[in-house]
């Protein structure tokens, strides 16, 4: 009897280790796309395989990794569009950064950096209409706000600047 159960767990441990391997190797893959910097596809590559084995908690803690540095790159791409001036791509590189962590603050601090340029360039198209009226007085209430959300918008402080020297 106790080499019945001898023999028995042996050819257990005999199959389920090849399984163990294959659950290193394969984990090992998503490792290598977080090496690479590929944290997009790293993101996808262990929710395939939570999705085979949701219990597997070696890939959900990849998983989390991932989806931090994924979030942290996305972020870093939005400041870089911010810069260039490109709020659009900016806007939406941040909104994914936030899709993969919620707790990543440079992304949300982007996206109200991001909103307020835009809300202050439509203050400005705005102002110009009012300037070319020659609504001074609304005109420079205009853009004293948007000179408040964007105070490093040169263009708004010139048209600002030649507003004031109206009144």
């Amino acid at each position: 009897m106790m080499r019945l159960r001898t023999a028995l767990c042996v050819l257990i441990l005999g199959m389920l280790l090849p399984l163990a391997g294959c659950a290193t190797t394969s984990l090992s893959n998503g490792e290598e796309l977080m090496q690479a910097g590929s944290y997009d596809e790293a993101v996808k590559f262990y929710m395939e395989r939570l999705s085979e084995e949701p219990r597997a908690i070696e890939a959900r803690i990849k998983r989390v990794q991932a989806r931090r540095a994924a979030a942290a790159q996305h972020a870093e791409r939005g400041v870089e569009l911010e810069e260039a001036g490109r709020l659009d791509a900016a806007l939406m590189e941040y909104r994914q950064a936030l899709n993969y962590n919620t707790e990543e603050t440079r992304a949300r601090k982007g996206i109200e950096r991001v909103t307020a340029k835009r809300r202050a360039k439509e203050l400005l198209a705005k102002g110009k209409q009012l300037l070319e009226k020659e609504e001074v007085r609304e005109a420079a209430h205009v853009l004293e706000e948007a000179r408040g959300l964007d105070p490093e918008n040169a263009e708004i402080q010139e048209v600002h600047q030649e507003v004031t020297t109206q009144l």
